[in-house]
């Protein structure tokens, strides 16, 4: 099921070394239908009141903070964890034992060293707050590109990194997204124009928006090196095909999605903001006809630190 919603917010946008923050304020004029969920946030005079999350046609949660060790499968772990909920589908695809190994981010600590050394050199106390959580994804961009990112989860913020496994260094390439800003969240299976002749990806995901309902520009779309494109799509790290690793939460955009949702209320409430974040529920288009590039980009793992029959990027 596709659903459509209109959400505005004034916004403004500044971008300071390769840094990208998103801030925004105003008076939104909510409109919306279907299967969603609404994040409320209200200023009280004597008490913060952190909201419900509401899903129709689902489970029903209420978190009253946002503390993801206190969340039954939900630490950072390389350990078999169960996420809490399962409404993004997974590829359908197996990865051996040896294909995922190839991956440098599968080897021993290296995740681990990857968030320590994101944390000392990236994250800014008094602008993302305390890290709460860390992932490694897959991103496609709006040129249906794949590429391995290193996600933290920020009191604050979302920050989308990328790390060299092989030289194991920090790469000059920062987005940062602030929680407040976030104004949609779309949920659902990875598709194509319906004219497209792209092979179904049969995989799903999420798609973090912050654009108030306004479309990209022409130029912006057109630009392959664009990172100013106003959404974040994220899907599963293809090493959780592994079934070794099927139950791996640092590479699950589910788990990721979970600790979002809580993160997102908890930045609203605290800036007592009087505005709701739309769930959408349905299809996430990759506006892609026809593109023999990311076919080969995508298929050659040319996103991701791979061992490469003995050549190594």
């Amino acid at each position: 099921m596709e659903t459509d919603s209109s959400f505005s917010i004034d916004s403004s946008t500044a971008t300071m070394s390769h840094v990208e923050l998103v801030d925004d304020s105003g008076s939104p004029n909510p409109s919306f239908e279907g299967a969603t969920l609404q994040l409320d946030a209200k200023n009280e005079a004597t008490e913060k009141h952190v909201p419900d999350v509401i899903v129709e046609n689902g489970p029903q949660r209420t978190d009253s903070a946002f503390d993801r060790n206190q969340r039954p499968g939900s630490t950072m772990s390389h350990h078999s964890r169960v996420s809490i909920t399962s409404s993004i589908r997974r590829a359908t695809k197996v990865l051996s034992e040896e294909m995922s190994t190839a991956f440098f981010s599968n080897r021993n600590s290296v995740f681990e060293n990857a968030v320590e050394e994101a944390k000392d050199k990236v994250v800014k106390a008094d602008l993302d707050g305390e890290v709460k959580g860390a992932w490694l994804l897959t991103e496609i961009d709006h040129w249906d590109n794949e590429r391995e990112k290193l996600i933290l989860l920020c009191e604050n913020s979302v920050l989308v990194l990328k790390y060299d496994f092989v030289t194991l260094k920090l790469l000059d390439k920062l987005r940062r997204v602030l929680l407040h800003t976030i104004d949609t969240l779309e949920v659902g299976d990875l598709t194509y124009p319906g004219n497209s002749l792209m092979y179904a990806r049969e995989q799903g995901g999420l798609r973090i928006k912050w654009n108030k309902g306004e479309a990209p520009t022409f130029a912006q779309r057109w630009n392959p090196m664009c990172d100013t494109i106003p959404w974040l799509t994220l899907a599963d790290h293809p090493i959780i095909c592994n079934p070794k690793e099927n139950e791996t939460i640092t590479y699950s955009v589910e788990d990721f999605h979970d600790s979002l949702v809580m993160a997102v209320t908890a930045a609203f409430n605290s800036k007592g903001i009087q505005s709701q974040v739309q769930r959408v529920e349905g299809p996430i288009i990759i506006e892609s006809l026809l593109n023999f590039g990311s076919l080969i980009f995508n298929q050659s793992s040319l996103g991701f630190n791979r061992d490469r029959n003995g050549l190594s990027f």
